[in-house]
C-alpha cells in the first residue's frame, strides 16, 4: 500500500483562525460498503499540498483517496470504506 503527503506551509497563515473552509463537497454511495467522495476546500494553511493514499484496510474508513491543492484551494477525491476497523480482531468490525 502506498501511502505519500507532502506540505508547503503557508508562513503568512494566521494560526488562530480555523485553517480551513469548505466550499464543495458531495458524495455517492457505489456499493454496499464505498462510496465516491469529491470535495474542495479552502485551505489557507498550505501553499501547496499532494496526498496519495492506497491504504485499503486496517484502519476506519479505510480506501483510495488522492488530493492536491495550490494557494490554498485543494480537491479531494475518495472512494472511503463506511465501516470502521475492529483493531482488537484486525479486521472490518461487524455491527448488528
Amino acid at each position: 500500500m502506498i501511502h505519500f503527503h507532502f506540505d508547503i506551509a503557508n508562513p503568512w497563515h494566521n494560526e488562530d483562525r480555523w485553517p480551513w473552509r469548505t466550499l464543495y463537497q458531495e458524495a455517492w454511495r457505489v456499493s454496499k460498503n464505498k462510496t465516491l467522495e469529491i470535495c474542495v476546500d479552502h485551505y489557507p494553511i498550505a501553499l501547496m499540498h499532494a496526498n496519495l493514499d492506497t491504504r485499503l484496510q486496517g484502519r476506519d474508513h479505510a480506501g483510495f483517496e488522492i488530493s492536491f491543492g495550490v494557494l490554498g484551494l485543494g480537491v479531494q477525491i475518495s472512494l472511503p470504506d463506511r465501516r470502521h476497523w475492529d483493531y482488537e480482531r484486525n479486521r472490518w468490525a461487524e455491527h448488528g
